[in-house]
Order: structure tokens, then C-alpha cells, then sequence
């Protein structure tokens, strides 16, 4: 048993008709789920969470699969909402459609204007971010049209980068040659 022996079947059809018949699945599936919602971040601090409302990223990716066997378009709605799991406050956003072909699988990308806010005095929050794909009922197998991300943030130290926040030099204090003095990160006054 190793790592090569897992699979992961999205389908298993049992079906006594002509293979003619069950060739194509009428089915639209988002494939993945919200990720890379804060830029380059994978989470901030909770408490500093109103301040860095920036990092928002500004796009939200669609993976939507189409099996269909026909010809011609679909037109494919698709829209997300946020929901800040310590109050319930639900919002939903602007919705967006595409025209897709059948038996395809297409990258969408929306506009994600959806800036998280801290909204309570909680030490931690979660908050979900769920995109989902719009058909009519008879098109989708609802289970499958939904997909959903949870953000934990924490109030945590978050560890510096590595540059300095603060510096100070004094070049007339520093003899002739060529050593510099440097002072970062302080927090008391130089006397």
C-alpha cells in the first residue's frame, strides 16, 4: 500500500441500457474550492484584521466541469457569498454569467469585492467563503454545485519578515572609516 494506490472516483454508474445512452453525464460541477483569497497571505491576525482589509484579493476562480456530449452553449450562472460564522451575517455579491460549451472544462474568473472585517470583540473568527454555480434544477445534481472555504483567523505574533520596521543612523557620530553605527528597533529614546 503506498501513496500511488489512492483514487478518488467522482463517478460509478450502473446502468443495464446501451452505452449509447449514458455517455454523456448532464452534470455541472465546480471542482474546487475558494482559495487564495488574501493576495499572497494565507491568514493575518484577527485583531489586525480591519487594518489590512487590502489584502483582499480582487478575483475569485471558477473550475467548472461540463460532460455533457452536444452541441452548442450553456449559459452558465455563478456568484458567491461570505458568511462571518461568529455573528451570521450573510452577504451575498453581484451575480456573474458565462456562455460555456458542452463537454468542457473552463477556468472562470469573477470580481471578488468582498473585504473581511473583523465585526465583534471574539478573540478568534472564522469566516466562509462559498462560490456556487447557478442551473436549473433539472440541469444539477445540487450536491456537487457548491464548493466552500472556512478562514480561521487567530490572534496570533505574527513574525517579522525580516526587514526592519524602524531604523536610525548617525552618520556624525560615526568615526572616518568606513563602520556604520545602526540602530533598529528601538523603543526608548537615544540620550
Amino acid at each position: 500500500m503506498s501513496n500511488a494506490d489512492c483514487w478518488n472516483i467522482d463517478y460509478i454508474m450502473m446502468n443495464t441500457d446501451p452505452v449509447s445512452t449514458h455517455l454523456s453525464i448532464k452534470d455541472i460541477t465546480d471542482l474546487e474550492p475558494p482559495g487564495g483569497l488574501m493576495k499572497f497571505y494565507k491568514s493575518v491576525p484577527w485583531l489586525h484584521l480591519n487594518d489590512a482589509r487590502d489584502i483582499t484579493r480582487n478575483t475569485i476562480q471558477y473550475s467548472i466541469r461540463l460532460l455533457e456530449h452536444r452541441e452548442g452553449t450553456y449559459n452558465l450562472g455563478r456568484s458567491y457569498y461570505v458568511r462571518y460564522l461568529n455573528s451570521g451575517i450573510t452577504e451575498f455579491y453581484e451575480k456573474s454569467n458565462t456562455e460555456i460549451s458542452y463537454d468542457t472544462l473552463a477556468r472562470l474568473t469573477d470580481a471578488f469585492s468582498a473585504p473581511f472585517v473583523r465585526n465583534d470583540d471574539s478573540k478568534e473568527g472564522n469566516i466562509e467563503v462559498v462560490g456556487y454555480v447557478e442551473t436549473p434544477a433539472e440541469d444539477q445534481h445540487k450536491q456537487n454545485d457548491t464548493t466552500r472555504i472556512i478562514l480561521n483567523f487567530k490572534d496570533y505574533y505574527a513574525y517579522d519578515d525580516g526587514t526592519p520596521n524602524m531604523g536610525l543612523a548617525f552618520p556624525d557620530l560615526l568615526p572616518k572609516e568606513p563602520t556604520w553605527l545602526v540602530v533598529s528597533g528601538f523603543t526608548h529614546p537615544i540620550r
